[in-house]
């Protein structure tokens, strides 16, 4: 290995494993003067990926761990995620501004909503951007059959400031 051109001594990579990679072979190096490696994914597929890129961990499989972990994360990028973060945030996170009127109050998030795909199976996508998250019963916690989308006037009267309760 030592007639390649670089000026130091090259790692061997050979029978290593990186994350979802096991590195089979040295291939050549190309023109950015990088030694690459042909590697085996976890996954069945083969890739060819430059020594220094699996040594430094910025290449850890072929894709296929980034594609499960947007799988996992589905709905990170959904509006309807923030709001759920929102929720748990206010409901257990003591240093939350809204905590003292949620979670300090005694109310909680089901169990069964602490994972967001069981949230947005049972609540829905939001039908308008307009509408915000609402406790039918004010008192109640955010579980199945207490929550429900609306308007900002009507989240507004269905509030601890106001006498009376809709039951829309």
């Amino acid at each position: 290995m030592k007639t390649l051109r670089y000026h130091h001594e090259i790692a061997d990579l050979t029978n290593r494993r990186f994350g979802y990679l096991s590195v089979a072979w040295p291939v050549g190096q190309k023109k950015d003067r990088r030694l690459y490696w042909l590697c085996f994914c976890r996954c069945g597929k083969t890739r060819i990926i430059a020594g220094s890129t699996l040594a430094s961990g910025n290449t850890r499989s072929c894709g296929c761990l980034h594609r499960e972990t947007i799988r996992t994360h589905a709905g990170s990028h959904r509006p309807e995620y923030r709001i759920w973060e929102a929720i748990i945030q206010r409901c257990t996170n003591r240093k939350c501004k809204s905590w003292k009127n949620y979670g300090g109050r005694g109310i909680t998030i089901c169990e069964h909503w602490r994972d967001f795909a069981n949230f947005f199976h049972d609540v829905g996508p939001r039908p308008d951007p307009k509408l915000t998250i609402d406790r039918i019963n004010n008192d109640g916690n955010y579980e199945p059959g207490n929550v429900r989308w609306t308007d900002r006037r009507t989240q507004s009267l269905n509030s601890r400031r106001w006498p009376r309760k809709l039951t829309k």
